[in-house]
């Protein structure tokens, strides 16, 4: 008669989502980050690219690497933690992070965009673009105003 296999714990697979990962091969991302696994739970994320690069991934690999010697970073559907599992950190960001991020980027750079706008256009055409003027006191003050410390050229 056959013996029957004994189950061990090591046999057994825990409850434990499976990790699929993108590695890096984007030159953008220098030398020191090709090679690099991005680990995703579940199916891969839109905004992470075949080559494994994404919007803001190339900043957060560069802090996680100044920050910790050995480290995942673990894109996840809604989990933001971070835990040491066997020595090495486990940075889990959810899409809707970086989702967020995404977004405050766009903002910020919109708003950067119409700054400069506005300048140039008051600067080229102070007659028609009048509206940098009244948001911005201090050049408001300096080219009408004339305050003692502007420096004249009468």
């Amino acid at each position: 008669m056959p013996r029957r296999k004994k189950t061990t714990t090591k046999n057994v697979k825990k409850n434990r989502p499976v990790l699929n990962w993108a590695v890096i091969s984007n030159r953008w991302y220098g030398n020191s980050l090709i090679g690099t696994k991005v680990f995703y739970e579940g199916k891969r994320p839109k905004r992470l690219k075949e080559d494994g690069s994404s919007n803001f991934g190339k900043p957060i690999l560069e802090l996680l690497k100044r920050k910790f010697k050995k480290f995942w970073w673990i894109i996840t559907p809604e989990n933001d933690s971070i835990k040491i599992e066997r020595g090495i950190v486990r940075v889990r960001t959810s899409v809707k992070l970086l989702a967020r991020m995404d977004e405050e980027q766009r903002s910020r750079t919109t708003d950067i965009r119409h700054d400069i706008i506005n300048k140039m256009f008051s600067v080229a055409f102070p007659l028609e673009f009048l509206i940098y003027q009244r948001f911005h006191h201090t050049l408001l003050s300096y080219r009408v105003l004339r305050l003692p410390y502007q420096k004249t050229s009468d």
